[in-house]
Order: structure tokens, then C-alpha cells, then sequence
């Protein structure tokens, strides 16, 4: 976009020139592995991608492991397939995007889809099915991968940040960082 605009020091016209560029992280979904299901210990069944650092199969070392919680415009009720949970936001893409370009920074990395919410509808609060379901499938991940129990993190975007801070407050000794956004 050219726009001309008066410059506010000496009042004449300059040109500037505005360019957007949006960032395309085709790659990095691609490294998620595709679409599978978790059946909680209630039948609850949720989708979810999971990603897994380069050289993870060769590796024999743990690795960190983030649970990316989705807002609600990722749920699976409001109509979206499980593969929105990495396209719509950064929510899960960023922790793998930073794992590819730094072996410091490696993690596995969960991204679950809520049917419906994460939060229960009951006045007392607490997890919903899915909810439980999601931390259910994060202590399968961490019993049967690289996993380093010591570094579980929790991140969470809007309707997922309400849902990681109940998650963190049902299970405080699990998880050794919370990031909510939105």
C-alpha cells in the first residue's frame, strides 16, 4: 500500500509504503503427526496432533513437553476439524517452531481439541470432560515418550487459558510453568 501522508516536521508530502506479510508456518504443521484420538478413563474421546522434536526416534535423551489448550474457536462442536487447533493460531505451532530452529528449545509438543470446553459448566468450576481427557492424554504422553517430568508446561488461549488454569489448579505438582494468553 502507497500512501502519501504530510510529514508532521516540515509538512510536506512523504511517501510510505506499508507491506504485510503474514507469517506461513506450513512447514512446522507439517511435523505434527497426523490426527489421532484419545479416549479418556470416562469414554470422553478427543482428537489431537502431537509434534516431536527432529532426531526424537534416534535420541536417548527426555525432552520438555508443552499441552497447548485451544480457544473456542478451535472446538470440535463449533464445527472445525482438529487440524484448526494448529492453523488458526500460533498456540501449539510457536513451541515447535522455536524446537526446529534450536536444540535448546527442543520439546514434544500436545495440541488436544475440546469437543466442547475445557471448563465444566458446574458453579463449583473445574474441568469438564474434555478437560480431564486433555490432562489424561498428557500423563499417557509423558508415561510412554521421552518425557521429562520435571519440565511439563501448560499453555492456554482464552477459552484454553480458563481451562490450563484449572488444569494447573487441580494439578499444581504436574506442571512446572503456566502461559496463559487472552
Amino acid at each position: 500500500v502507497l500512501r502519501a501522508v504530510a510529514d508532521p516536521a516540515s509538512g510536506e508530502a512523504v511517501n510510505y509504503t506499508v507491506r504485510i506479510v503474514r507469517d506461513n508456518d506450513t512447514a512446522v504443521r507439517a511435523r505434527f503427526a497426523a490426527e489421532k484420538v484419545f479416549t479418556g478413563a470416562d469414554g470422553t474421546a478427543i482428537k489431537y496432533h502431537i509434534y516431536y522434536p527432529p532426531n526424537y526416534a534416534a535420541s536417548s535423551k527426555t525432552y520438555p513437553v508443552v499441552l497447548a489448550m485451544h480457544g473456542v474457536g478451535q472446538r470440535a462442536a463449533g464445527g472445525q476439524p482438529a487440524d484448526m487447533v494448529l492453523k488458526r493460531t500460533k498456540q501449539a505451532t510457536i513451541w515447535a517452531q522455536d524446537s526446529e530452529a534450536n536444540p535448546a528449545k527442543e520439546a514434544i509438543v500436545i495440541a488436544p481439541q475440546a469437543n466442547t470446553a475445557w471448563a465444566s459448566s458446574d458453579p463449583a468450576g473445574g474441568l469438564s470432560a474434555d478437560g480431564q481427557a486433555a490432562y489424561e492424554l498428557l500423563q499417557s504422553v509423558i508415561a510412554t515418550e521421552k518425557a521429562d517430568a520435571s519440565r511439563i508446561y501448560l499453555a492456554g488461549l482464552s477459552m484454553g487459558g480458563n481451562g490450563a488454569l484449572l488444569m494447573a489448579e487441580s494439578y499444581p505438582a504436574t506442571f512446572a510453568a503456566v502461559f496463559l494468553h487472552a
